[in-house]
């Protein structure tokens, strides 16, 4: 029995202190997922290289600031188009909804123009990232 717990104790002290590194020792658990979603081959990658380690964390802030990005341009470009639309449909005639769908036309149209920033950003980031993915990808093959 006490050899037994003496081989368990040895093997864990070994693999605590192997030099193998996992992913999850240079990445949060986001980045990991980002990185994941763009189907990198890091199976067989031993995060040695500090500088490429860089190159992968730069391209898993790429992605989640573009996908940042996507998602507040269509938040606020599908509340300008609501607001559009309840201004279209609210009728003019009535005297109680006095000044209502001009204001309505007003937000809508400082909505849609908050949402180009995210639109640029979006396609900025999304160019960014093609970018520093094909330069991964190439070195990944190298090092493999």
């Amino acid at each position: 029995m006490k050899n037994k717990i003496f081989l368990f104790l040895l093997v864990s002290a070994y693999t605590i202190n192997s030099q193998e590194k996992s992913i999850n020792d240079y990445f949060t658990k986001k980045e990991v997922k980002n990185l994941n979603q763009l189907n990198l081959s890091l199976n067989n990658y031993t995060f040695n290289d500090v500088d490429f380690n860089k190159d992968l964390k730069e391209l898993a802030y790429y992605n989640k600031k573009r996908k940042q990005n996507k998602v507040w341009s269509y938040v606020l470009s599908g509340t300008g188009a609501f607001l559009l639309a309840t201004g279209l449909v609210i009728d003019a005639g009535k005297d109680s909804q006095h000044g209502y769908k001009s204001l309505m036309y007003l937000n809508s149209a400082v909505y849609f123009g908050a949402s180009i920033p995210f639109f640029v950003g979006n396609i900025k980031n999304k160019r960014r990232m093609r970018k520093k993915l094909l330069f991964v990808e190439e070195k990944l093959n190298t090092l493999q």
